[in-house]
């Protein structure tokens, strides 16, 4: 088993706030042997790439994990943002301006994998993205923070 928390090593820079505080990157079950050697790794990190027109799911935004082994930096698809996510990011048009900060891994000795990220972006399209991330009640999700 192995579980790590990876937030301090990833700050947040100046202007940038918080969209999605704690979100567990979908299908990362499906993809178990490639998210154990992320989890496993020293210091892993994460990108996010949009899935090109043309592709199935396009418009999709993928998590890629990002480790380094002995000779080469390895990048391995570790599953999805979640589309509600990805609607209210497209709907804001901040799909390309957010980025994906590591939160915490886990793996377990039985093959149960996890992988939680947050997504953040510039505090100036903030607004524009939590109106577009409301709930059918209207209530928001997540208010963003006065200061950093």
């Amino acid at each position: 088993m192995k579980k790590a928390n990876h937030l301090k090593r990833f700050p947040l820079a100046v202007g940038e706030c918080i969209y999605e505080p704690a979100m567990t990157v979908r299908g990362s079950q499906h993809r178990k042997a490639d998210v154990a050697n992320f989890v496993k790794a020293k210091e892993p990190e994460v990108e996010l790439r949009i899935v090109p027109d043309g592709r199935e799911y396009a418009g999709a935004i993928e998590v890629i994990g990002v480790w380094k082994g002995w000779w080469l930096t390895h990048r391995k698809l570790i599953g999805y943002v979640p589309k509600e996510v990805v609607a209210a990011l497209d709907g804001a048009n901040a799909k390309r301006i957010v980025r994906a900060r590591l939160v915490r891994t886990f793996v377990d000795d039985e093959g149960f994998v996890d992988v939680t990220i947050q997504v953040v972006g510039p505090k100036s399209d903030f607004k524009r993205y939590q109106r577009q991330r409301r709930n059918d009640e209207g209530d928001v999700l997540f208010e963003a923070p006065d200061s950093h």
